[in-house]
């Protein structure tokens, strides 16, 4: 029942098609958690009034410093973003949790993983940290909701944040600006399932994004750069991620002055 008296008919619409979603959505697998049902219903119904996957919601919760897929409304974004990525777009949503249904139980996680599997993602964590450093390319700049960890502590030895939660990710900024070398970047082997390096260039606002794996490094440039956003994804719930961050001052060549 849809409250219409009071409401905009944009509003009315919107709310009726929600609830349609729930219900088709709780007949397909009625045992999947409440969060996922509501987040593929929000997904489901705005894709269905006609909202343009191209673009972010607004407010965009992928943006923000951490999250987790586990709160309807992220779970929804990431539908989003993920459609463009999938061979069959909403097709593969809708097997892979009609899928779900049949195994029986709660199999949300399955769900999950089974679409990034269809994206051709190495995993889970490796699909959530490419989406949210995707998000964070489109907006060219360094995020300015939180600080930065200066260069004096980055250089003293490991930047520990906060793990990322389960089905989720944290966002850890290094500030760069001063700096003319190299960064190798090291990830534990706990603590985070995957991570994004995205490289946010001075001047025309240019980016680069690579990947990182648990228990590997990768060295990147930091001259010309203003930061270096680390997407750490798909966490364990462990309490801490420590990063092992060194500086690489020949990075990327040093001349030999007998060979010019």
């Amino acid at each position: 029942l849809v409250a219409s008296a009071t409401r905009e008919r944009g509003a009315t619409l919107a709310d009726a098609a929600d609830q349609v979603a729930l219900l088709s959505l709780r007949q397909a697998a009625p045992l999947e958690s409440s969060w996922a049902v509501e987040g593929v219903a929000a997904w489901l119904s705005r894709r269905d009034l006609g909202s343009d996957p191209s673009h972010p919601p607004v407010p965009d919760p992928l943006l923000d410093e951490a999250g987790a897929l586990t709160t309807p409304g992220v779970l929804a974004a990431f539908l989003e973003a993920l459609e463009i990525r999938l061979p069959r777009g909403a097709g593969d949503v809708r097997e892979a949790w009609e899928e779900a249904g049949e195994r029986g139980g709660d199999d949300t996680d399955a769900f999950l993983r089974d679409l990034a599997e269809r994206t051709g993602a190495a995993s889970l964590g490796a699909c959530v940290a490419e989406v949210v450093a995707s998000r964070l390319a489109m907006t060219s700049t360094p995020r300015s909701d939180s600080p930065a960890v200066s260069r004096r502590i980055w250089l003293a030895g490991d930047v520990v944040p906060a793990a990322p939660p389960p089905l989720g990710w944290r966002r850890v900024s290094l500030r760069t600006e001063d700096e003319r070398a190299g960064l190798e970047i090291a990830l534990p082997e706990a603590g985070a399932h995957a991570a994004r390096l995205l490289l946010l260039y001075r001047g025309d606002g240019g980016f680069d994004s690579l990947p990182v794996f648990p228990g590997t490094a990768r060295v990147v440039p930091a001259a010309g750069t203003a930061s270096v956003e680390v997407v750490l994804a798909d966490g364990d719930g462990a309490d801490e991620a420590p990063l092992h961050v060194s500086r690489v001052p020949d990075y990327p060549a040093a001349l030999d002055r007998k060979s010019v």
